[in-house]
């Protein structure tokens, strides 16, 4: 909001000036230029400070990323306790990385009234990093001002929690999977199919995944298209997605699939 107030300012001072020593035209001219101008400038600067902020968010998780890599294959080397002692330990050195990150992004806030979509750009990804800490009290909180439907993985969480917390508005989320295809479309339509097997509507998602074949070749997808027509409701299941589904904690992971303890540092 205040890029485009001072650009305003700027615009109209310029063209009153111009306007008093070269008439009507070449007033407004200059008055629309200098807006222009200002308004671009302090968008790329604020753009150069956002992915300042970006950066260092990045390199954080990456070396907390190897971090974890390491610690991980000390632990197979050399056991300490029961394995799920050892994903509670993993689990707690990987929390603490996106604590960091959450107060990493506080760096953005004064450049809040500066871009009107930075606030809902930033507290997506607050959302997403106490996601993946199941920190859901802040989650829910924050879904409310996130920007979802341009990102899948956001979406996804978005669904998730929507039908843990049997929220009404469950179904019109699940609407917008149609925008969606390719790689982008297997999570959100595996989570969706899932999401009305749960609620018993198998005819439905049978129609999902028919939609979902038509955008997207993906094996998880074809099979539990293929069990659900055949009346299997049993074998259905999105076990073969990996850390992709298991990063949702909708379903417990089986021991042999520590790796979606890691789907936050992807």
């Amino acid at each position: 909001m205040l890029a485009i107030i001072s650009a305003i300012i700027v615009g109209v001072t310029s063209g009153v000036l111009i306007y008093r020593e070269a008439g009507v035209g070449w007033g407004v001219t200059a008055g629309f230029l200098a807006f222009g101008v200002i308004y671009i400038l302090i968008g790329l600067i604020v753009f150069a400070k956002v992915k300042k902020i970006n950066k260092s968010i990045q390199e954080l998780m990456q070396t907390a990323s190897n971090k974890l890599n390491r610690r991980m294959q000390q632990l197979q080397m050399k056991p300490q306790g029961g394995v799920k002692s050892m994903q509670q330990m993993l689990e707690k050195e990987q929390n603490k990385a996106l604590g960091e990150a959450v107060k990493l992004t506080k760096a953005a806030e004064p450049l809040f009234s500066w871009n009107l979509m930075l606030k809902k750009q930033i507290s997506t990804m607050r959302m997403m990093f106490y996601y993946q800490m199941k920190d859901y009290v802040q989650v829910d909180l924050l879904l409310p001002h996130c920007m979802v439907f341009s990102d899948p993985r956001a979406l996804s969480m978005k669904i998730a929690r929507q039908f843990v917390n049997k929220d009404p508005e469950l179904e019109k989320s699940l609407k917008k999977l149609k925008r969606f295809k390719g790689d982008a479309a297997v999570s959100l339509y595996a989570l969706a199919s899932w999401v009305l097997v749960k609620q018993g509507k198998t005819e439905d998602a049978v129609k999902l995944l028919v939609e979902a074949r038509s955008k997207c070749d993906n094996e998880v997808i074809n099979q539990n298209w293929e069990a659900l027509v055949n009346g299997n409701v049993k074998k259905f299941s999105n076990a073969g997605l990996g850390d992709e589904w298991y990063a949702l904690y909708l379903e417990e992971a089986k021991m042999k699939t520590k790796k979606a303890r890691r789907g936050g540092f992807r």
